[in-house]
């Protein structure tokens, strides 16, 4: 349906973009932004039609549109870097339970860009993800609760991580996992 949108825009220019669904317009976002292509890397982007595709959706409280429109305005991607407008984004996605959006608010927090840093939502946050089953998620919980930032130091508690992400095929997961058992070996 997509392509056929695209390659008839006239299509749908009398009735404007307001018959279509959120999820159509999210999906047109993706589609510029290259995402729902075969070939991604080698199509042309175009992140200002991307941006309006993300916003008409994100109005209409589609969490992905959000998120997407939210890292637009985080990385400040065809429009200027705006944190306040990031945050406002990924709260929106976040209290529906995107997983990436929590993802994101709880990298905010952690690393204190457009809000105080704040481990301890940034533990909750990337909790919530983390539950949903979320690899990152899981291995940034693991990483918090080795290094004790936000919640006291548990390494039971952070291979538990460490291990759900490893298990999803996250290198990083499991290369700290193997650092953590090459340690526990030399001080053994």
């Amino acid at each position: 349906m997509i392509r056929k949108i695209l390659h008839r825009p006239n299509l749908y220019k009398p009735l404007g973009s307001s018959f279509l669904t959120s999820h159509t317009q999210c999906c047109m976002g993706l589609f510029y932004e290259g995402v729902l292509c075969e070939n991604w890397e080698e199509m042309p982007k175009d992140y200002e039609k991307a941006r309006n595709w993300y916003l008409l959706s994100a109005t209409q409280r589609n969490a992905t549109a959000q998120n997407n429109l939210g890292l637009m305005y985080y990385q400040g991607i065809r429009t200027p870097q705006n944190y306040k407008e990031a945050l406002r984004l990924f709260r929106l996605s976040a209290e529906q339970e995107y997983a990436q959006a929590q993802l994101n608010l709880g990298g905010m927090y952690f690393n204190g860009r457009g809000v105080p840093q704040d481990y301890k939502e940034a533990i909750r946050l990337y909790r919530l993800c983390a539950e949903q089953g979320y690899a990152e998620a899981q291995f940034n919980l693991g990483l918090m609760y080795a290094d004790g930032q936000g919640v006291a130091e548990d390494y039971k508690e952070a291979i538990k991580w460490l291990k759900l992400a490893a298990e999803q095929k996250f290198e990083a997961a499991q290369f700290k996992l193997e650092l953590m058992h090459l340690n526990e070996n030399i001080l053994n």
